[in-house]
């Protein structure tokens, strides 16, 4: 009996814009909390540790088997750090397994949260043996599954224009300060003196406006030339785009695919997909990774 309620998983998704707790039980999401990322370590630590308190009022704590902690970092699996998260102020060098099993008293397990979305999006498409992963938001994150084995990249700060952009990171061109959300409004602003959210660029582009349309064509085409790089590496069977900005990603269809095809080493054959499973695959990552049966 004791062994059959410890099957409670909390997976918790750190992005730059907002973190969102979830309590799993038997592969499926029981419920989900969605709040905003607060300014500083200890206000986020906070409110992470609240949301696990929250989502569990109606079992005990001590029936969850782990908390799986995605973030958009690089991470030390086995210590549990979070190496530097470039979006997140406060996340370099953050052991954020040891803060939170000290507080809750629960196993921790670390992960990149790109590497559990690329692993959802494999647990439903088992038939494809190489995928690449493009998760578009805040910031740029990706990864890469053969066989159901996953590996890490950091895409989104590979450099794709020398001396270009200056980035989150601290290198400059990296395709990150061209496609992100960060990037796109604040190129927005730079050139158009307008203060809009990337969003909103969208709605003008739709409704006909030059500079809307112009300047997203140009985001698609650096993402363009991201994408051949990641073909000529790894020629994936699909590619599979996720995250917040993929209504921008899926108006830019079009201009992607056009600079893809234009590649003259590699013709691409796979499939550019949009994740049916949205801000889920993160979760569907955890129940592949630790599977309750």
């Amino acid at each position: 009996k004791g062994i059959e309620k410890m099957n409670y998983i909390i997976a918790i998704d750190i992005g730059g814009t907002k973190i969102i707790t979830c309590l799993i039980k038997n592969d499926k999401i029981l419920k989900q909390i969605k709040f905003k990322t607060k300014k500083g370590r200890n206000n986020i630590i906070r409110s992470i540790e609240s949301s696990v308190y929250l989502i569990t009022s109606n079992i005990k704590l001590s029936d969850v088997k782990n908390i799986v902690v995605g973030v958009a970092s690089p991470v030390n699996e086995e210590r549990g750090i979070i190496i530097n998260a470039p979006n997140i102020r406060g996340f370099r060098n953050l052991n954020i397994k040891k803060i939170l099993e000290n507080k809750l008293k629960i196993p921790v397990i670390v992960k990149n949260d790109a590497c559990l979305q690329a692993l959802g999006e494999y647990s439903i498409n088992q038939d494809i043996k190489s995928l690449f992963l493009l998760t578009l938001g805040t910031g740029v994150g990706a990864s890469f599954v053969y066989k159901g084995k996953v590996f890490p990249l950091e895409f989104g700060h590979t450099i794709i224009q020398a001396n270009g952009n200056k980035c989150s990171c601290g290198n400059k061109g990296c395709i990150e300060s061209y496609v992100s959300g960060h990037a796109i409004s604040n190129l927005f602003f730079k050139r158009y003196k307008k203060r809009l959210l990337p969003s909103q660029i969208l709605e003008l582009a739709k409704k006909h406006d030059k500079n809307a349309k112009r300047f997203l064509e140009e985001t698609g085409r650096y993402l363009g030339i991201g994408l051949v790089n990641i073909i000529n590496t790894f020629n994936p069977e699909a590619i599979i785009i996720n995250g917040g900005l993929t209504p921008i990603v899926e108006y830019l269809m079009p201009s992607i695919k056009k600079q893809i095809k234009k590649n003259k080493t590699i013709k691409f054959v796979g499939n550019i997909m949009i994740s049916s499973l949205k801000e889920n695959a993160l979760f569907y990552g955890v129940t592949y990774l630790l599977p309750m049966d």
